[in-house]
């Protein structure tokens, strides 16, 4: 017979997830609201990147913005790439 009882791993698991989610959470926060305050549009964030807008905003701000978050969040963090244009596209899944 199958045992229907959670075992200390799952349980140990799905709390490690909840809580890997909830910092990941307070950091997107985070760093919307530091990057709002240097008044550039946060466009678009998920896991592990994010994108930025400002018009007329040199390079030299945009890495402003990348050594004030860095430091402020304590993660390390690159300027991988300067785009004039960004299309992001609906996920056919939600249409």
């Amino acid at each position: 017979m199958e045992r229907l009882v959670p075992s200390r791993i799952d349980l140990l698991t799905v709390l490690t997830f909840e809580e890997i989610n909830e910092i990941s959470c307070e950091v997107l926060i985070k760093t919307k609201d530091i990057v709002q305050s240097l008044s550039f549009e946060l466009v678009y964030a998920d896991t592990d990147s994010a994108f930025l807008k400002k018009n007329g905003a040199s390079i030299d701000e945009y890495e402003n913005v990348k050594e004030t978050l860095a430091k402020e969040i304590g993660l390390p963090i690159s300027v991988e790439h300067h785009c004039k244009f960004l299309v992001l596209l609906p996920n056919t899944d939600d249409i």
